[in-house]
């Protein structure tokens, strides 16, 4: 995989600028030279994923965002499968937090007061 310097993504090996951020990718982050990652989950929602990755960056939590085209011709938009990987060491409280996530999204929303 390389990175963007820039926005911390992850792309395939034969990817040589960042399509976001127009970046030149590098081999490694600077920051995670020594960090083993492991894959938290996967997700389709790229707001949901990136939700993630700063909720995992709140919480000190070394984290980055990989991204690849589930259908060999994805439309724009849709068929993107995201995985977040995240240190090693940490993987406990990241699943923690995404348990935190998880069950704020099944949450009822509060009613509208009308008294006002």
């Amino acid at each position: 995989m390389k990175f963007c310097p820039e926005c911390k993504n992850a792309f395939n090996e034969d990817i040589e600028k960042c399509p976001n951020c127009k970046e030149i990718l590098v081999d490694k982050l600077d920051e995670h030279q020594d960090i083993e990652f492991v894959e938290l989950c996967d997700i389709e929602d790229p707001f949901k994923a990136n939700l993630i990755i700063d909720v995992l960056e709140d919480n000190n939590i070394e984290s980055y965002l990989y991204s690849e085209p589930v259908h060999i011709y994805p439309i724009p938009g849709e068929g993107i499968q995201f995985t977040v990987y995240v240190n090693k060491e940490k993987i406990d409280h990241a699943k923690s937090l995404l348990e935190d996530i998880e069950r704020s999204e099944n949450m009822e929303p509060l009613p509208d007061d009308e008294s006002t």
